[in-house]
């Protein structure tokens, strides 16, 4: 009898294992399906971003009678980039203000993802504003319209990322931003290997 007994607890301890193992077992698969679902989300979010930034880029450039003024040395190039930064420095202040009023109302919990905002948005700024001050190095004067299109851009993109911090319209607000700051810095290093470090500097 004991013998028995003792068969039986061993085969009802792996089921008693087997089945205390399943809620982990469901909950991780629906983690991972939930990733799935939310990395699909992104990528819709991604498409329409990305037509709108080349829409806004090619149609803007083109068409749009955006009234530059003559820059026709590298020093008003230079003027002209810096000037057009007060814009997104503006966007970062109304950033700060927003998370400021909810930190009032917010636990520090409820916190976390408005300062992950503010941080993004200063890494994001630091980016655009050294792009472009690179780019208004290399572009011709007739080239600089370009510059208050990605001004355009970023201000759209922080909007948006702000608004959608819940996260409906986080990854397009994203990368309204990082796609823009990504391309320009691309630019700038093809123009460094193809034109070179002196270029307009004899």
């Amino acid at each position: 009898m004991k013998a028995d007994s003792t068969l039986t607890h061993r085969k009802v301890l792996p089921n008693v294992a087997k089945t205390k193992e399943r809620p982990g077992s469901q909950q991780t698969t629906e983690f991972s399906q939930e990733q799935a679902q939310q990395q699909r989300r992104n990528l819709m979010q991604l498409v329409p971003s990305i037509v709108i930034m080349a829409s806004t880029v090619y149609f803007g450039f083109h068409y749009a009678p955006i009234p530059m003024p003559r820059l026709p040395s590298l020093t008003s190039r230079l003027m002209y980039a810096l000037r057009l930064e007060a814009v997104e420095v503006f966007t970062l202040n109304v950033a700060i203000f927003l998370v400021g009023r909810l930190s009032h109302r917010c636990t520090a919990e409820e916190m976390k993802v408005p300062n992950e905002a503010i941080r993004n948005t200063v890494e994001q700024l630091l980016l655009s504003v050294f792009c472009k001050i690179i780019l208004a190095t290399y572009l011709d004067e007739a080239d600089m319209k370009l510059l208050p299109l990605l001004v355009l851009l970023y201000f759209m993109g922080r909007l948006t990322y702000l608004l959608g911090l819940k996260p409906n319209l986080h990854a397009f607000g994203l990368s309204m931003t990082y796609l823009p700051n990504l391309f320009s810095s691309v630019f700038c290093v093809y123009c460094i290997f193809c034109k070179g470090l002196a270029y307009r500097l004899e």
